[in-house]
């Protein structure tokens, strides 16, 4: 019964709508553009943020953001 209420209160306009960034995402590796054989780079469309995780590496990451083809910034980061 508390369901249908609930319908039909978003039916009529009482519901609150919260608005969310679509990003879609490219992910390259750095020698993916010079490496014909190597694997399409990943391409994902996510919500709100992304988060990369470097996995069991010790080493620091480079990251390299880019929006529409331009060069918006570059981090280097330990993941912590």
């Amino acid at each position: 019964m508390h369901e249908i209420c609930f319908i039909v209160i978003s039916l009529a306009g009482h519901a609150a709508l919260t608005l969310r960034s679509r990003l879609r995402c490219i992910i390259m590796r750095k020698n993916d553009d010079l490496n014909k054989t190597s694997k399409p780079p990943t391409n994902l469309l996510v919500l709100n943020e992304v988060v990369i995780d470097r996995g069991p590496s010790p080493y620091l990451s480079n990251i390299d953001l880019f929006l529409d083809g331009k060069h918006i910034t570059s981090v280097q980061g330990d993941g912590k």
